[in-house]
């Protein structure tokens, strides 16, 4: 009997068991939640609208997708609150190295980053999203036409500098 058991156990090392088990990708939507998704003329279109929009193709693709909703600004958070839109920071780096922290290990199908562009913190996304296994689809939310931040009208500066000297220059 003896025998017989441990010879049962040395063969349960040969013995193998199989598990096919089928996982839906995982569809990731990143919503940017700073003040510059509200500033522009259409702010509350994507107040309303743009959430609304969200649930609905959360609802139409959950059928062959999971889908798991990030929200980012300053930080990344995974909740499922509604946004606020009160983030005075856009970090897009963060968010992707969050989702490569936390999704590393899971079937992700692809990443959908809806923001209006503009980011104040952190790397280039461009360069950060190029070691994505996955592609990467923005969606660009806000007006296209550009808001002079500043501009330099004049520079008022010495005609002669020396090397190694310090010399007073004015910006207007």
């Amino acid at each position: 009997c003896s025998v017989s058991l441990i010879s049962l156990f040395l063969l349960s090392i040969f013995l193998k068991q199989w598990k096919i088990e089928t996982q839906n990708p995982i569809i990731l939507i990143g919503i940017d939640i700073s003040f510059s998704m509200v500033m522009q003329k259409d702010s509350l279109e994507i107040k309303k609208d743009l959430l609304t929009k969200l649930e609905t193709l959360k609802k139409n693709i959950s059928k062959n997708f999971e889908v798991k909703t990030l929200l980012f600004g300053n930080k990344t958070s995974s909740s499922n609150d509604p946004a606020s839109f009160n983030e005075k920071e856009t970090d897009i780096s963060n968010l992707l190295s969050e989702i490569e922290n936390n999704f590393s290990d899971q079937n992700i199908g692809a990443l959908v980053i809806v923001s209006d562009g503009i980011y104040n913190k952190g790397s280039n996304p461009i360069y950060d999203s190029e070691k994505l296994n996955y592609p990467v689809y923005p969606v660009a939310i806000g007006d296209t036409s550009e808001i002079k931040d500043l501009a330099i009208q004049k520079i008022d500066h010495n005609q002669v500098a020396y090397l190694g000297n310090i010399f007073p220059a004015e910006v207007i």
